[in-house]
């Protein structure tokens, strides 16, 4: 649980980030699929979201488990295809 809820907030930072370079036009490193997260999301789904995504690529267990997080996020949550879409 500690885990998710300091992802999260690394997540938010981040964003917080790559917002603030975007509006002042500083480069704003690696650029990074864009994620929608949902209003809520408990501990106990996004665990369960890590498993599947685990269970999908293996491979990624042999890394970070932030990596393994994020790309949780980016396979779940992508944000909506469109014309306004951000990043």
């Amino acid at each position: 649980q500690q885990f998710l809820v300091n992802f999260f907030a690394a997540h938010i930072e981040a964003e917080k980030v790559k917002r603030d370079a975007a509006v002042s036009t500083l480069p704003g490193g690696k650029p990074s699929p864009c994620v929608r997260l949902p209003e809520k999301l408990s501990n106990r789904d996004m665990a369960a979201r890590i498993v599947a995504a685990a269970a999908r690529e293996p491979e990624l267990l042999k890394g970070p488990a932030v990596t393994l997080a994020q790309r949780t996020l980016e396979h779940d949550f992508p944000c909506p295809e469109g014309p306004n879409t951000p990043g």
